[in-house]
C-alpha cells in the first residue's frame, strides 16, 4: 500500500520502491528539550513507533517542520507523528506528519492527508 485517498475511497497501491521517502512536512510544532528554532539543524527523527531513529536534517518553518532524511525512509504515513531526537536520546520537538515526498530517482511527487 502506498496512500488512503480517503476522497475518493480508494487504496494506492504499488511496488515497494514506491514507499520510500525523501522528506517530510509536519504542521504545528511541540517543542521538547530544545528552544524553537529559526534555523536548519541535524538530529534524528523517528517517524514510528517501532521505527529506529534515524538522521535527519530539520528544517523549522512557521507552518512546523520539513524533515530530509540522509537516507530514503519506508513508509511515512500522514497522521503519525515525528519526534526528532539529539544524539543522546532526548526529545527535542515533535509533529503530526502532513506530508512526504517519495524518493523514487527520477520521480518527484508530493502526498498529502486532507485534513478534517
Amino acid at each position: 500500500m502506498i496512500r488512503l485517498d480517503n476522497g475518493n475511497n480508494t487504496v494506492v497501491v504499488g511496488h515497494e520502491e514506491d514507499t520510500y521517502c525523501s522528506s517530510l512536512t509536519a504542521g504545528e510544532v511541540t517543542w521538547g528539550g530544545l528552544a524553537p528554532q529559526t534555523e536548519p539543524f541535524d538530529a534524528y527523527a523517528q517517524i514510528r513507533y517501532h521505527h529506529d531513529a534515524v538522521a535527519c536534517t530539520v528544517t523549522p518553518n512557521e507552518n512546523g517542520l520539513h524533515i530530509d532524511f540522509h537516507e530514503a525512509q519506508r513508509s511515512v504515513t500522514p497522521g503519525q507523528w515525528a519526534v526528532v531526537y539529539d544524539k543522546e536520546g532526548r526529545v527535542l520537538a515533535a509533529s503530526i506528519i502532513d506530508a512526504y515526498e517519495t524518493a523514487q530517482v527520477g520521480v518527484s511527487s508530493t502526498r498529502a492527508v486532507a485534513k478534517n
